[in-house]
């Protein structure tokens, strides 16, 4: 079963992406003014049974990768204003709310900061929000013994965070489990999760419902095109090599035992992992916790990973919010970027989105876009279903028939 979000979505036999619902309120009930705004640029910042939609400038983000999403509202005070607009927006710190854009939930977090600010002529309020996951993660991990020894990472995850909702799972996530594994006293529950994580190959991110999410391993397809000089607006590509190594190792110790001590326990070694660097280099990572040999090697492959990955970063910015009109653009899927000056035909995968809107660009959505397998998104991994080989969705001629030619409904 798939996400209506990530129809494309592959997994294994014994294990599914458990990704969110298509939107839900706290009420079950899908606001009024968000059903009449599907498909428009409209924001709507819900408190309560409360909603507002008139706002000076707009700022959504969602991102993977980190602790949580934010958001940022303003609104001003307009001198034809029948009732001051400002005196209506009484949210405040603490205050639960949801973002709607285009009729569609894009966060579930809380109001962090209010700021007002007025003279005899002006006055303007601003609102700062963070996703409801900033709270999980920020929260230091609570264990009376501080020792999750002999428990896979899923598990560790699982126990750490269950106190603040129900964390979620999205792929298939490395099994291997840890043999001495303890948290650092105060440590927070991000800091703790991400250094376990990183070992393991997984990223830690949220949803736009609010709670944390555990990237494993999952497949996508692109779901629109982005194609230089049709419907990119504006491009910044970075390629950069500079942290690449030729080859990554990885060297640790695993707990001595009848069958195994001295420096056969001492002086475990991983075999090489190749790279792409430019000269003769190498990278040796020493494990942080006892291992064994497997693990070393996927420590190794991790770390190869994560540098190779870190290669390219492709920030694009696009007109509106939704990709075919209807859609948002979301974290965690896939586009095919094709751009001569970036030296681009590739499926790239969006790790951050960032919604914006004000009176003088209107509404623009930023993609931050990097290598799928950054972001855990691979066609080629043991245990799972492949799907067709990645391939760009048709080139159209124009923006507006690029959904027409998109292999999704």
């Amino acid at each position: 079963m798939a996400d209506p979000r990530f129809p494309d979505v592959v997994t294994g036999p014994t294990q599914e992406p458990q990704f969110s619902s298509a939107p839900p309120t706290p009420l079950g009930i899908i606001p009024p003014a968000a059903i009449g705004t599907q498909g428009q640029d409209i924001a709507v910042l819900k408190v309560g049974l409360k909603e507002f939609q008139d706002w000076e400038t707009v700022m959504v983000q969602t991102r993977w990768h980190d602790e949580c999403d934010i958001a940022r509202f303003s609104a001003a005070e307009r001198r034809d204003d029948i009732v001051p607009y400002w005196q209506l927006l009484q949210i405040k710190p603490c205050d639960t709310i949801e973002v709607w854009l285009s009729g569609q939930l894009a966060m579930t977090g809380t109001i962090i900061e209010r700021q007002v600010a007025y003279d005899a002529d002006n006055h303007g309020v601003q609102f700062t929000a963070k996703g409801k996951s900033r709270w999980a993660y920020k929260s230091s991990v609570n264990s009376q013994t501080g020792s999750f020894d002999q428990m896979s990472f899923e598990e560790i995850y699982k126990k750490v965070l269950s106190p603040y909702g129900t964390p979620l799972v999205v792929g298939v996530l490395n099994p291997l489990k840890f043999q001495k594994v303890q948290n650092q006293p105060g440590e927070s529950n991000w800091d703790f999760l991400e250094r376990l994580a990183r070992v393991r190959g997984i990223i830690l991110a949220s949803d736009y419902t609010g709670p944390p999410v555990a990237v494993g391993i999952y497949n996508t397809q692109p779901r629109a095109a982005l194609i230089e000089g049709v419907n990119i607006q504006a491009m910044n590509a970075v390629i950069n090599v500079d942290e690449t190594f030729v080859n990554y190792k990885a060297i640790g110790q695993m707990a001595a035992s009848n069958e195994t001590s001295g420096t056969a326990a001492s002086e475990q070694e991983s075999p090489p992992v190749g790279g792409t660097g430019c000269n003769e280099s190498i990278l040796i990572t020493p494990s942080e916790q006892p291992v064994t040999l497997p693990e070393l090697l996927d420590r190794a492959r991790n770390e190869a990973k994560w540098h190779e990955a870190a290669k390219l970063t492709c920030t694009i910015v696009v007109q509106g919010w939704t990709y075919d009109g209807v859609n948002l653009w979301r974290v965690g899927t896939s586009v095919w970027v094709k751009s001569k000056m970036a030296m681009l035909d590739n499926k790239l995968s969006i790790r951050r989105a960032t919604y914006t809107q004000d009176r003088n660009q209107g509404s623009l959505t930023t993609l931050e876009c990097v290598w799928p397998w950054m972001l855990n998104d691979s066609p080629e991994v043991e245990g799972l279903n492949p799907t067709p080989p990645d391939q760009p969705p048709g080139a159209p001629p124009t923006a507006e028939q690029i959904k027409d030619t998109l292999p999704f409904p």
